[in-house]
């Protein structure tokens, strides 16, 4: 008899519960630590908002590897969720409220206890610590303690960090807007406001669509350090892999051959999106390969036009996008923050431009942290990862975007070892594999994860993954 318990009910916590009651038997054990009603859903899929599309075709999202037409079978069977002019189901860009609901579905029908299955428990709260008591013990926000075999963090991802040199007062005032998520704060904004958005990713995309659809007028800007927006998703053929895995451990080689290749599928009328892609399935080997000064070079010189290049958006939200700027009703401005002065009516803005002197001085009556997730660890604000750091129970990342593992995903302590009794998935092992924030990765993640949990044995560590290795030491 087994308990594990997961800490996360987003898409990650969800997925793994998923596999584990599939995987596990009767007398064991699933213990679900969320504190949303809905699990599944997590931040990213329980948004109501029409505009906010997957930024990937239904074909892509299946959350199982051995049924990857999952998505898309559900589709089929509630066309009705989908825009009626939706012609391709497999092809169709569908909002991300409708993968919610597919999620919800899931959990419904799946995470039920039956004969010789696991038994489930939904836990409606906020896990704060775990502490040693002759074995794990979860301690949550309200003083209930849960006791479990193995436990796996699957938080998701950070909340966007506060804007640096204006941590301790920025949140009370009433120009700033620190949930970009929140729709009563953005229902709070008139439509003749002038509206800055910290960050130029998918989260800035995400709220000045947003905006649109509540009629907004004012004038939006989004500032950003480099300025680069997320490129939109065109049609894309296969493109033959040219990556030599054996030979690919430096960033300079890496950019030289994909510029060469972009070139080449230039000159024969194909986009450079065909060569991104051929890149995904290649994406954890290269970054494993790369020595650790080579993957700081990758995080310091490429990765903000990896992000851009790589995490597209629809084509229909690209269009809409597209107007607001064709229109004049949003700019970018490259540069970073460098004061904010409050005012009787709104925040001056103080930005140094990326390129020329001086400085830019901006008057807007809000301020919208849009800056996406926070992948610095150590400056994390949630109780369970400061406590699990402080007390060494787990180490960060060499990079500092997440907790360090083995190839196991078992946690490495900060003495370096892998105890057996904790793990992490899905996008806090960031600095570990790089890609592991989309649904392909998480889902094998999942699957692989919950066939080690009810074999592994107490107490045993393994062998790290490439990005720590020799760090992890076994105690068995």
């Amino acid at each position: 008899m087994t308990t594990i318990a997961i800490i996360g009910g987003g898409f990650s916590g969800a997925i793994l519960a998923l596999n584990l009651m599939a995987e596990g038997g009767s007398g064991d054990r699933v213990i679900l630590i969320e504190k949303r009603e809905a699990v599944g859903v997590g931040q990213a899929y329980s948004t109501n908002e029409p505009t906010h599309l997957l930024n990937i075709p239904a074909s892509g999202m299946s959350p199982f590897t051995s049924q990857p037409n999952a998505f898309v079978e559900f589709l089929a069977e509630h066309r009705d969720l989908l825009p009626p002019d939706t012609q391709s189901v497999a092809a169709c860009y569908a909002p991300r409220a409708v993968y919610g609901r597919f999620l919800s579905h899931l959990v419904e029908t799946r995470l039920k206890p039956g004969k010789g299955r696991p038994e489930l428990t939904h836990v409606r709260g906020t896990a704060t610590d775990i502490i040693d008591d002759r074995g794990d013990v979860i301690v949550l926000e309200d003083g209930r303690s849960f006791r479990a075999d193995r436990i796996v963090l699957a938080t998701g991802n950070l909340p966007p960090r506060t804007p640096a040199g204006v941590e301790g007062w920025i949140d009370d005032e009433a120009f700033y807007l620190k949930d970009p998520w929140s729709l009563a704060s953005l229902d709070s904004i008139a439509p003749d406001q002038a509206v800055l958005l910290l960050g130029a990713g998918l989260t800035m995309i995400d709220v000045a669509l947003s905006l649109g659809a509540r009629g907004h007028r004012g004038e939006i800007i989004a500032v950003s350090r480099h300025g680069l927006l997320p490129r939109t998703q065109e049609p894309a053929t296969e493109w033959e892999p040219f990556i030599d895995l054996s030979d690919a451990r430096s960033v300079r080689r890496l950019v030289r051959q994909v510029r060469s290749q972009i070139a080449k599928a230039r000159a024969e009328g194909q986009g450079w999106q065909s060569v991104l892609n051929s890149l995904r399935p290649f994406a954890q080997a290269l970054w494993l390969g790369f020595p650790a000064e080579e993957q700081a070079r990758f995080i310091r010189h490429v990765r903000p036009w990896w992000d851009a290049h790589r995490h597209r958006i629809a084509p229909a939200i690209g269009a809409k996008f597209g107007a607001l700027i064709a229109t004049g009703r949003l700019r970018t401005v490259a540069g970073r923050l460098k004061r904010l002065s409050p005012l009787a009516d709104g925040v001056d803005v103080e930005i140094k431009p990326r390129s020329g002197a001086g400085t830019i001085h901006l008057r807007v009556d809000k301020l919208i942290n849009c800056s996406g997730p926070n992948y610095d660890f150590a400056a994390s604000d949630e109780t369970l990862l400061k406590r699990l750091i402080d007390k060494g129970r787990i180490r960060l990342d060499r990079h500092r975007l997440g907790v360090a593992v083995t190839n196991r995903l078992a946690t490495i302590d900060r003495d370096g070892v892998a105890p057996g009794d904790l793990y992490a998935i899905g996008p806090m092992l960031r600095g570990q594999y790089w890609e592991t924030n989309a649904v392909p990765e998480i889902a094998a993640q999942a699957e692989a994860l919950a066939q080690r949990l009810w074999r592994a044995p107490q107490g045993v560590g393994a062998t790290p993954a490439g990005g720590d290795a020799g760090l992890a030491k076994s105690r068995a």
